[in-house]
């Protein structure tokens, strides 16, 4: 299970499975639903805790690690190999904190950066992430006619639902 967002979805509430803090399941440190055989939860659905029992935060770098790392698990439960217990890597934290401001902590040095410098470290960080040319550009684009209009950006990796989509264009789907 993995969600993404500022909250769980409907489907972690409806699974049956206990839920912890925030809705979140508790998970195991091989990142698995405790008390449910053959289930890994991740991402914001997941309440993850390192090695010293210390909860880790809801961030897009623990979610995109943890869903590699469980990967790994999953590989070796197929293949007949050993599941290793997760190992978060710190790589720090960044947070965009109003138009055009941001601040972040990077490294294990915790290398401060604020305001103009670390906004734009925010965007080329998460430009990085994305996964080709097209969603770069189409996430550039969003970002700067939300910047220039003063207004909400929504950027979508891959097809959006269609269901909820109306025309195209970056305004044409809602949120549920």
């Amino acid at each position: 299970m993995w969600a993404g967002g500022l909250q769980t979805g409907r489907i972690i509430a409806e699974s049956g499975v206990a839920q912890g803090k925030g809705g979140r399941i508790d998970v195991t440190d091989e990142l698995r639903a405790a008390g449910v055989e053959g289930v890994s939860v991740l991402g914001d659905s997941a309440n993850i805790t390192d090695a010293a029992g210390v909860k880790l935060p809801q961030l897009a770098s623990v979610a995109r690690q943890s869903g590699k790392w469980a990967a790994r698990n999953i590989h070796a439960d197929v293949t007949g190999g050993t599941r290793q217990p997760f190992d978060c890597s710190d790589r720090g934290h960044m947070a965009m904190v109003g138009r055009g401001a941001a601040v972040a902590e990077l490294g294990r040095r915790r290398i401060q950066l604020q305001c103009p410098m670390a906004f734009v470290s925010w965007l080329a960080v998460h430009l990085a992430r994305l996964p080709g040319f097209r969603q770069k550009i189409r996430a550039l684009s969003s970002w700067a006619a939300g910047y220039l209009a003063h207004g909400p950006t929504q950027v979508f990796v891959g097809k959006p639902d269609q269901r909820h989509c109306r025309g195209t264009g970056p305004r044409a789907c809602r949120t549920r």
